[in-house]
């Protein structure tokens, strides 16, 4: 299903912009299709229950669920390390989130912070004179040639991590996110019907 929904999108998209033949694809776009997927719409309690289905794994072994969620086993955790009652108890956040990824980059003086809260920097000021004409905002067909463009130039560039990827497939899903697949199709009968 979600291969299919995320064709449609891309078939819908090369009709917006004046493809001439977007139902054709090639192998990258295949694999960009279920790279994207299954990295954003597949979960892991999708893969679990499928596992579950098809008896691949025994009930007795499925503790991973829990351990996912987080609320219960840190919970848990958090208990027992009230009960062996150490003064300077751990946190169990900061175990399962590495303390490194809390580190500020820059400390700000007592001014910057006052002036970041009053919203007055003598930047803004001149910003705002020089402001006189308007940008308009770009349409939806020139933000998914963007998208297509920084796509294309991603694939191709070495130094280009998954992670990056995935936001920009994230991204691409926002500029799409006005296609709606659950509208149902109306006959021609029941347009032109009036209500009672």
């Amino acid at each position: 299903m979600h291969y299919r929904r995320r064709y449609y999108r891309s078939l819908l998209e090369g009709y917006e912009l004046g493809v001439p033949n977007p139902a054709k694809i090639n192998v990258l776009d295949a694999m960009n299709l279920a790279i994207s997927a299954w990295t954003m719409d597949v979960r892991v309690n999708t893969i679990a229950n499928c596992f579950r289905h098809c008896k691949l794994r025994s009930t007795d072994n499925m503790t991973f669920e829990n351990s996912y969620e987080g609320g219960e086993s840190t919970q848990e955790l958090q208990n027992l390390i009230k009960e062996l009652g150490y003064r300077n108890a751990m946190d169990v956040e900061d175990v399962r989130t590495h303390p490194e990824e809390n580190v500020v980059a820059q400390l700000l003086t007592d001014e910057e912070i006052n002036e970041s809260v009053i919203g007055i920097n003598k930047d803004d000021i001149d910003e705002e004179d020089d402001e006189s004409s308007t940008m308009e905002p770009p349409s939806r067909i020139e933000a998914i040639k963007a998208a297509i463009t920084l796509n294309n130039f991603l694939l191709s560039y070495e130094k280009t991590t998954p992670e990056v990827l995935t936001m920009l497939r994230k991204i691409r899903d926002e500029i799409q996110g006005e296609i709606d697949f659950n509208k149902k199709q109306k006959t021609i009968e029941s347009f032109f019907k009036k209500p009672s």
